[in-house]
């Protein structure tokens, strides 16, 4: 069964205290799928819900949103552009391989394996492939925050 985002979000503002944000509209959703690829459905109705979340030591990275410039800069543009992120080193296998898609503690990220959807982490330096789904990945993500 599909995730109801608006629900899941409020239950995480409730019991994480993080913090979510306006919905991103389709139309920019389209453009950033130019620039970064397709995204796995989960994490499209996660941004029609919200653009992005933030709890202590974990960021969904927002899709950069023209009206709100200053806050997503830095967000999943950046973090799947070679020349531009400090995710998986820059190796260009690497990084057509995952769609980066949040920040852990310091310079880890989480990323979806673009063939099978799988989510993977970065932790010592090595990634880590889950058996979670979205929404799983992240509820563990905002317990261990």
């Amino acid at each position: 069964m599909p995730t109801v985002w608006s629900h899941k979000l409020a239950e995480w503002v409730q019991l994480y205290g993080c913090t979510t944000f306006h919905p991103v509209d389709v139309s920019v959703l389209v453009d950033a799928e130019k620039a970064v690829g397709s995204l796995p459905t989960d994490l499209r109705n996660f941004y029609q819900a919200t653009n992005g979340l933030s709890a202590e030591g974990l960021r969904v990275l927002p899709v950069e949103t023209p009206s709100d410039i200053k806050r997503t800069w830095d967000g999943l543009r950046r973090a799947n552009d070679q020349s531009k992120t400090k995710f998986l080193g820059a190796d260009p296998s690497l990084l057509q391989r995952f769609l980066i898609f949040a920040v852990l503690t310091g310079n880890a990220c989480a990323a979806f394996d673009r063939g099978d959807s799988s989510i993977w982490y970065e932790e010592g330096g090595e990634l880590n492939q889950t058996d979670l789904d979205l929404a799983g990945f992240l509820e563990a993500a905002l317990k261990e925050a």
